[in-house]
């Protein structure tokens, strides 16, 4: 069995590197964010058509990400069997609009969220890149945040609306100590 280990004990390992953010993240910030709290949310809005809730039946989750994951491999299955697009797209939409709404409805509020943000930027100034694959608001948040406290130190690649693809000259520090590049591909 893998031992896990304590941050505090690794850290300096990997304080250089890239971080990962998953829906973990989100959820020490605020319980809305849970896979539950987000289901019952959508079935409770009407997200979710009845269709769409036999999916997450079958499998026996609430979990979004599964539920999409499993939807796009039914759809590359019926590609390659060269079955005609359908109910699998649909779906896929539905799933993904739901998840996308119900996230911006139930979405904590800033003054909410606000006590914590210093701690996640602080964390997150340690690393070269932070991906956040999240779909709230925490990450860009605490990356704001933080941009107040250390000059532009927190650059998410856009610049005038455009997104920049010449990461080697946005790690060089601007009116900041160093630069951190964060990325959110679902689009917050």
């Amino acid at each position: 069995m893998a031992e896990i280990l304590n941050w505090n004990e690794i850290k300096e390992e990997f304080h250089q590197g890239s971080l990962l953010l998953g829906n973990g993240s989100s959820i020490a910030v605020h319980e809305c964010f849970k896979y539950e709290s987000l289901y019952e949310k959508s079935v409770e809005l009407g997200y979710l058509t009845e269709n769409v809730q036999a999916v997450f039946e079958k499998f026996g989750v609430n979990d979004f990400e599964l539920v999409l994951r499993r939807l796009w491999q039914a759809k590359l299955v019926n590609e390659a069997l060269d079955l005609p697009r359908g109910e699998v797209e649909i779906a896929y939409e539905k799933v993904r609009n739901a998840l996308i709404s119900t996230v911006r409805e139930t979405h904590v509020k800033y003054d909410d969220a606000r006590l914590h943000l210093q701690s996640i930027y602080k964390f997150m100034q340690s690393f070269e890149t932070v991906i956040s694959l999240n779909y709230d608001l925490i990450v860009y948040w605490a990356a704001q945040y933080g941009n107040r406290e250390l000059g532009t130190w927190f650059k998410d690649c856009f610049h005038r609306s455009e997104f920049r693809n010449d990461w080697r000259n946005l790690r060089i520090p601007y009116k900041a100590k160093r630069a951190t590049l964060y990325f959110y591909p679902h689009g917050n």
